[in-house]
């Protein structure tokens, strides 16, 4: 195999281009002692709208590529210790001519792992699920939640949900709290529940 060891103790590796024999040209990438690698660009175009594949792009200076033809999916994995490790995946999983998923998975176990997002390439985003709506929320065993907070306090909340005891739910939450209102044309209130579960309009 190739073996590349730096110049001293404690040295870098680094990778160079150059436009001519013997010169050396520009740092393309850097191995540092302690196992960090960094990898420089110089580009300054705008996102690409075209195809983003097979093309040399100076703006991305890193391209990972699965170029069987019989491939399912590229990815990167993350792991995080050598003993009881966490592990993540990020996957473009193809789909069709020209589609692919984009999917985060995470391991869950000594020999296991779950898909926790998929996105589509028509824009749909699945969480615990593949997405049959533009937002799908989907838990398979519990409470499956969208909350909004704000004030500064994580349960002063309109939170939809659906669980097994009650069915699908519209919660205003937190104390202070009082009522959940309904609004037409962005500042509108067109109706309100209250705490006794009266509904008033306008």
């Amino acid at each position: 195999g190739l073996t590349l060891l730096g110049s001293s103790g404690g040295s870098s590796i680094k990778f160079y281009t150059a436009t001519a024999n013997n010169t050396v040209g520009a740092l393309r990438a850097t191995i540092n002692s302690a196992g960090n690698t960094l990898i420089q660009s110089t580009g300054t175009g705008s996102v690409p709208t075209g195809a983003l594949i097979q093309t040399a792009d100076a703006n991305s200076p890193l391209t990972l590529w699965n170029e069987s033809n019989s491939a399912t999916y590229a990815a990167i994995k993350l792991e995080t210790r050598t003993s009881s490790a966490s592990g993540w995946m990020i996957a473009n999983e193809w789909q069709s001519n020209y589609n692919g998923d984009l999917l985060f998975r995470a391991r869950d176990g000594g020999t296991s792992s779950s898909e926790i997002v998929r996105m589509k390439s028509s824009g749909s985003v699945g969480i615990g699920i593949d997405p049959s709506e533009l937002l799908h929320v989907y838990h398979g065993s519990s409470t499956a939640a969208i909350r909004v907070s704000g004030e500064g306090n994580v349960n002063r909340k309109c939170q939809i949900e659906y669980n097994a005891t009650d069915g699908p739910i519209v919660r205003a939450g937190s104390t202070g709290i009082v009522s959940l209102k309904f609004a037409v044309d962005n500042t509108t209130i067109a109706g309100k529940f209250d705490t006794n579960a009266d509904f008033y309009t306008n």
